[in-house]
């Protein structure tokens, strides 16, 4: 039976990927989608899962050693996988804009007081 698993969030290629034949874990969708980013949150992944018109949602920690015990370390037919962002990305992307605005507020600045300063 042919069946297809989403990855989406801080991967490097989030998508729909297609399984044929055979059973896939949690590490083999990371896999399929060139695994997780470096602002990936490794700890809380989750996993959405319809069943019988009902969504659930599980987590699993990929950093657990005792991941391979849990039940759900297998995806089943037309899971969702989300991988979280880590905190710091937001703050890291913002450091970046705020440096680059002082940096152009500096020069603008420095422009207007030699503008006054020429007279």
């Amino acid at each position: 039976m042919n069946y297809f698993v989403t990855v989406l969030g801080e991967v490097n290629r989030p998508g729909r990927y297609p399984v044929f034949n055979h059973k896939i874990n949690v590490f083999e969708a990371m896999g399929l989608a060139a695994d997780a980013t470096d602002f990936a949150s490794r700890e809380e992944v989750k996993i959405v899962r319809n069943r019988n018109g009902v969504n659930h949602l599980f987590s699993v920690d990929l950093t657990d050693q005792n991941l391979l015990n849990d039940p759900n370390f297998f995806l089943q037919p037309n899971d969702v996988l989300l991988v979280k962002p880590q905190k710091r990305k937001k703050y890291a992307q913002r450091d970046v804009q705020n440096v680059y605005n002082a940096i152009g507020l500096a020069f603008s600045a420095i422009t207007v007081y030699l503008l006054i300063s020429r007279d």
